[in-house]
């Protein structure tokens, strides 16, 4: 039997909507791992613009030739989906240091309840710090134009 030597890693989010940011993040960290699993979550102190389902068909017409790319939904923690997946990464982007506070201390509340578990922190790409779900939620409920911060695979959903 082959075991193949690279690991799952499980990249949650809300995705609300995907930006140029997650995909750079995807494209930064697929070397690493045999296939990534992209997880939607929900948080009970969000409300959403769009629903995870589709949410879902935007990521995966995002990574449509990315086949080692999984997208899923689901509920609950997300350290308990990532297990469910076999993973043994979560990953986690930073835009800057409020982001690397808080993730640090969700990585720390994680590792506790699952040790095998490990969190890798990915900076924003240079040049993409500013782009957030919030900000082109924002512009596209006021008509304005999000193109500049999604991905052209993206654009139909937009129209």
């Amino acid at each position: 039997m082959h075991i193949d030597p690279k690991p799952i890693g499980f990249f949650p989010g809300s995705f609300d909507p995907p930006t140029k940011g997650h995909f750079a993040i995807v494209q930064a960290v697929m070397p690493l791992f045999s296939s990534l699993v992209i997880g939607i979550g929900s948080n009970s102190q969000k409300q959403y613009s769009w629903p995870a389902e589709l949410r879902k068909e935007m990521l995966q017409a995002l990574f449509q030739d990315m086949p080692s790319i999984q997208v899923v939904v689901y509920q609950g923690m997300t350290i308990d989906a990532a297990a469910q997946v076999g993973a043994r990464y979560l990953i986690r982007g930073i835009r800057d240091e409020k982001d690397s506070a808080y993730e640090r201390q969700i990585a720390e509340a994680n590792k506790a309840l699952s040790p095998q578990i490990e969190t890798i922190f990915v900076p924003s790409p240079t040049g993409a710090s500013h782009i957030n779900s919030s900000i082109v939620r924002e512009i596209h409920k006021h008509g304005g134009n999000v193109r500049p911060f999604i991905h052209e695979r993206l654009w139909r959903f937009f129209d």
